[in-house]
């Protein structure tokens, strides 16, 4: 094992690791300078053998790495956590890639990831680091940060021995940093050394700023790690940490279940310079490396790693372009101009027409007849380009798409294709030869998300609240180790503890997360005409999908009424989604709102049909009680006129008697019988007029008695109530007639 305390020792190991890599490295600095850097595409010798002679570059690699950095920019690459054994879960699962997406946004890693591509397309190389920092300023929780490293080529020396592509097999790694001498004397004040070598053989490039050259060396050491697994399913270090809480571990019931010893390490990391180390080693959260890697067409030859950018075969046929094109403009710019040749006789008096033949369309031109040139004027052509020039110019364009493996589709080169089939089909073969680029990138960040994995229980360790991102963006604010006492089994259980269980992490690559919402919106308005209660089940989900300005918040509201209606199961529900749901399911049931004004309305509809009835009620009351004041006013004048009658008939017989007392005495007898029979009529009637009242005297008390039950006074008038009482009561009092 290599003794990391020893600096002479890492310091060579440093120097070994630039030998190694020494010619990867200068044919990485080649491609840059040759896509960089002015004049990069032409060899110094050749410069100096044309001198004074036009140069000019014809550039076809930039167009080809822009292709095929630009399809990677329009990809998105997600970093995936499964649960792979012990007690690790899906949800748990969820929360590490929140977390992670969360650590990517506040670094910005998209940027970082573009540039990282693109370094690795262009010379062959390029990287990223994984750092430990405070969230800001004011605060004492610690996070986890993703950062570029710029100038990968100069700056970072892995282990001689690695060889993969992920560089998992490094034991260390050096990343240089440039700093000014003021800086390195504040940071540093005991330190007196120098700047340490870069490894390049030449500068490119000389108005530089004044710097030292120190070191940054990441190394592993190795250890051994007893692991306690609990009986709640925690599995812990068994360190003084654990030692310290086991009482109260114990106290909640919670025991040693298994034990275990692992094989690992612990990160370090450590300063120095030309003369020694710069302070002491500083341990990390890191059981990894956190320096990754990103290599292009990487191979293992003869056990050295192999690397190459897009256009590392292509810089010949670009330099010979660049040659041949530069002679084609030197040969037709030197060239003559085509002209007429005659004499000055044949041009007089046409000087005015013959110095416009460049500008005017006449057909003809006249001259003038010379005899000692019957032939007329001579027409001399222009410039004539070398053919074997123009020929050498266009196979050497071909022949840089080829080497870089780029084709005329994916340069938006596609004039001579007829179709949309073609195009695509001819798209295609170009992504076969680019993909690999991909796979290079999907390699360095499967290694960063296997680092996280593996850090993040260590630097999210207390309980906090900590937001995690979905992979639409939208944030939630989850509890992490959260300690709650469980009143079923008695103990303390820790919710969203991030260390129980193993998980594997991968990357994955594919359209970008807007590309892919606007597909799915399309998708899902097809679906929908053809299923509408799609529509119903998942609006939401389409409404999210639609990125427009306002679309946000319709979504919004109709995912909150279909939560509402049930639509949406609950293991599809959101942390704080659930928790309303729950928290609602204990209170009592609501009034619906819409509920209690249908019962008002119904309520309301049923007064005003009571109301109605009454009304109508005392109406036929009223009418009733006029109908019998009438029958009674009716009988009275008729037994008024029944006396009446009865007096004119005893008037006339006293009359009778009176005048005629014998016909009266000889009717007498005959009268007194009629009298009689006329006097039993009329009792009988006068009985029958008696039954009668007493039967009205009845109803009359009826109607009175139902007036008192009915309460009529609150429904008739006062008017009313009078004439009904006043009807009653003579209707009582009435005596029959004597």
């Amino acid at each position: 094992m290599v003794d990391y305390e020893d600096y002479t020792k890492m310091s060579s190991e440093r120097t070994k690791s630039q030998g190694v890599n020494d010619d990867m490295r200068e044919s990485s600095r080649e491609q840059l300078y040759f896509v960089e850097k002015e004049d990069g595409q032409w060899e110094p010798r050749i410069i100096e053998r044309m001198s004074g002679k036009p140069r000019y570059t014809d550039d076809r690699c930039n167009p080809i790495l822009d292709s095929i950095c630009g399809e990677i920019e329009d990809n998105d690459f997600a970093i995936k956590i499964s649960p792979a054994s012990g007690s690790a879960t899906k949800e748990t699962a969820e929360i590490f890639e929140g977390l992670i997406r969360n650590i990517e946004n506040i670094s910005s890693a998209n940027l970082i990831y573009s540039a990282m591509a693109r370094m690795m397309v262009t010379c062959g190389m390029s990287g990223i680091e994984l750092e430990q920092g405070y969230v800001d300023g004011d605060s004492f929780d610690q996070d986890l940060f993703i950062r570029d490293v710029p100038d990968f080529v100069n700056r970072v020396w892995f282990d001689q021995a690695s060889v993969k592509q992920d560089n998992s097999d490094a034991r260390f790694v050096f990343i240089d940093e440039n700093i000014t001498k003021e800086e390195k004397e504040e940071r540093f004040p005991d330190s007196n050394g120098g700047s340490l070598g870069t490894g390049a053989h030449s500068d490119a490039y000389y108005d530089k700023p004044d710097i030292i050259t120190i070191s940054r060396c990441y190394y592993k050491y190795p250890v051994k790690i007893k692991l306690v697994q609990m009986s709640n399913g925690a599995v812990y270090k068994d360190d003084e940490e654990l030692a310290m809480v086991f009482d109260e571990l114990a106290a909640a019931g919670i025991t040693i279940s298994d034990r275990r010893t692992r094989e690992s390490f612990k990160v370090y990391q450590r300063y120095m310079d030309s003369s020694g180390w710069l302070g002491e080693a500083e341990e990390t959260v890191f059981e990894i490396l956190p320096v990754f890697g990103c290599y292009a067409n990487h191979k293992v030859i003869e056990g050295k790693a192999i690397v190459r950018g897009a256009i590392a075969k292509a810089m010949d046929q670009q330099r010979v372009h660049n040659m041949a094109f530069s002679r084609e403009v030197e040969e037709v710019t030197l060239s003559p101009r085509a002209k007429f040749f005659g004499t000055p006789e044949m041009r007089k008096g046409h000087e005015r027409t013959f110095a416009s033949l460049n500008t005017n369309a006449d057909p003809w031109q006249d001259i003038n007849h010379d005899p000692n040139m019957p032939q007329g004027p001579i027409f001399m052509g222009g410039a004539q380009v070398n053919q074997g020039l123009s020929q050498l110019s266009m196979m050497s364009a071909q022949s840089i798409d080829l080497a870089a493996g780029a084709f005329s589709p994916a340069l938006a080169n596609n004039a001579n294709l007829q179709s949309g089939v073609a195009l695509d089909k001819q798209i295609e073969k170009a992504n076969t030869s680019t993909v690999k680029y991909y796979r290079s990138v999907q390699v360095t960040l499967t290694a960063l998300a296997k680092c996280l994995v593996n850090c993040i229980p260590r630097s999210y360790d207390a309980t906090r609240q900590q937001r995690i991102l979905g992979e639409d963006g939208t944030g939630e604010m989850v509890t992490l180790n959260e300690v709650i006492f469980d009143q079923q089994t008695q103990q303390e259980v820790t919710l969203n503890d991030l260390t129980k269980g193993e998980y594997d992490a991968a990357c994955d690559y594919g359209p970008a997360f807007k590309s892919r919402q606007e597909k799915a919106s399309e998708a899902f308005a097809t679906i929908a005409q053809l299923d509408p209660t799609i529509m119903e089940l998942a609006r939401d989900v389409w409404l999210s999908n639609i990125n427009e300005p306002g679309m946000k918040l319709v979504a919004e509201r109709s995912r909150a009424m279909q939560i509402q209606n049930g639509v949406i199961p609950f293991d599809q529900l959101t942390g704080e989604e659930q928790a309303q749901a729950q928290q609602q399911a204990q209170q009592p049931p609501q009034p619906d709102p819409n509920m209690l004004i249908a019962e008002a309305e119904m309520g309301k509809a049923q007064a005003e049909q009571m109301s109605a009835q009454t009304k109508q009620q005392e109406a036929q009351g009223n009418l009733e009680l006029k109908f019998r004041t009438l029958e009674l006013e009716n009988r009275k004048l008729g037994l008024a006129e029944q006396e009446q009658q009865l007096d004119v008939a005893k008037f006339q017989r006293e009359k009778d008697d009176k005048y005629n007392v014998d016909a009266a005495n000889i009717q007498q007898n005959q009268e007194k019988i009629d009298l009689q029979s006329q006097n039993q009529q009329f009792t009988q009637m006068l009985a029958m007029q008696k039954q009668l009242i007493e039967s009205q005297k009845v109803q009359a008390e009826t109607l009175k008695a139902l007036k008192d039950a009915m309460g009529a006074e609150a429904i008739m008038n006062p008017n009313t109530v009078k004439a009904y009482d006043s009807v009653s009561e003579d209707i009582v009092k009435e005596d029959p007639p004597s």
